[in-house]
């Protein structure tokens, strides 16, 4: 069977070489993969910005005031941005990949039409705040370990009344699977005690550096992927005598994950 040109850059080339017949071609399909994100809106712009792998997405209109939003698809959700420009819809936005820059043009909001042209530089500061609040443990940021690509963050974790101890990892601080956090830990014998994320990175041990005292730390590769991650920690520890579930926790920490 005759071989018919293939689209995207990488199916082409795997037709080319092997020849894929028409029949055996694979049909694009619509799935639905979130919900969540921004709201809903017309007249709004969109640029890739490659060196990051996300889609940002800028202003709108919602059938009356127009929009100065920021938000970013990294392929799994959508997360907001900073602000920035004034709101506005219609304009245009692309990215400059020779620059690193998205750049965006124009608009029109409150029938007033704009002529300002705007950069997206894609620096993005890393952050360490804390959340919520513990039973009994402590987890502090570094100051001068921040959560920033091609570093090792690091926390503190203080008060700890045993010899062991660790750091759950967690992608959200609103929702364990169905479940809405903080989830109270009482019935599992810790009264007073919350859960404050979703701990999908399970146990990560600490290193001890004094008594009650450790550091827990993650070494963060120098990828742009990671630029505008955002992840949830929250420390525990076994405690023996201070509840019947013998273990306590920490107030919850957020890292933000940039690249300075």
């Amino acid at each position: 069977m005759k071989t018919r040109c293939c689209r995207g850059f990488a199916i082409a080339l795997l037709c080319a070489q092997f020849h894929v017949p028409l029949a055996a071609q694979v049909t694009p399909t619509w799935a639905q993969v979130s919900s969540m994100g921004p709201t809903s809106r017309n007249q709004h712009a969109m640029a890739y910005d490659s060196q990051r792998g996300r889609i940002v997405l800028f202003g709108g209109n919602i059938g009356g005031p127009s929009l100065s939003d920021t938000w970013e698809w990294d392929g799994l959700r959508w997360s907001q941005g900073t602000t920035g420009p004034s709101s506005r819809a219609g304009h245009a936005m692309a990215y400059d990949s020779q620059r690193a820059r998205v750049v965006m043009f124009g608009g029109e909001a409150m029938g007033i039409y704009r002529n300002d042209t705007w950069e997206r530089d894609g620096n993005y500061t890393s952050t360490a705040a804390t959340f919520g609040s513990g039973c009994g443990l402590a987890l502090v940021p570094i100051a001068n370990a921040r959560p920033t690509i091609n570093t090792t963050a690091q926390v503190s974790l203080t008060n700890i009344p045993s010899s062991i101890a660790f750091v759950a990892l967690g992608w959200s601080r609103t929702a364990l699977g169905p479940f809405p956090l903080p989830l109270t830990l009482a019935g599992y014998g810790m009264p007073g005690c919350d859960l404050l994320q979703s701990a999908e990175g399970g146990a990560q041990p600490v290193t001890f550096t004094g008594t009650g005292t450790a550091t827990y730390g993650l070494l963060l590769p120098n990828w742009s992927g990671l630029i505008g991650v955002h992840l949830f920690l929250q420390g525990w520890a076994f405690a023996p005598g201070a509840n019947a579930g013998s273990a306590i926790v920490s107030n919850g920490l957020e890292w933000g994950i940039g690249n300075s």
